[in-house]
């Protein structure tokens, strides 16, 4: 059996789909020994489907937009007045 060398390995990974690219990840860890790590929020995010996303980034925007009238008046106090006021 022929050697194979990181390039080709690098340069085989450059073809995977980027919807593979997780699981090729996980596969090459696995074979280096190395421990689990965490898959990090925005990765997992990537991966859901488009509705599901669209799901999140709604409840995610009701929140900022609860939280900012909340603090309205609290940020327009430290906001607020003139430049030349400082």
């Amino acid at each position: 059996m022929q050697a194979i060398t990181y390039i080709q390995v690098q340069e085989l990974v450059t073809h995977i789909p980027i919807t593979k690219l997780q699981v090729a990840y996980e596969f090459l860890r696995d074979l280096a020994g190395e421990k689990p790590q965490t898959v990090l929020p925005q990765i997992e995010f990537m991966f859901l489907p488009f509705k599901e996303q669209q799901h999140l980034l709604s409840e995610q925007a009701a929140e900022l937009v609860k939280h900012y009238k909340d603090t309205q008046e609290e940020r327009e106090l430290w906001q607020g007045g003139d430049l030349g006021d400082y």
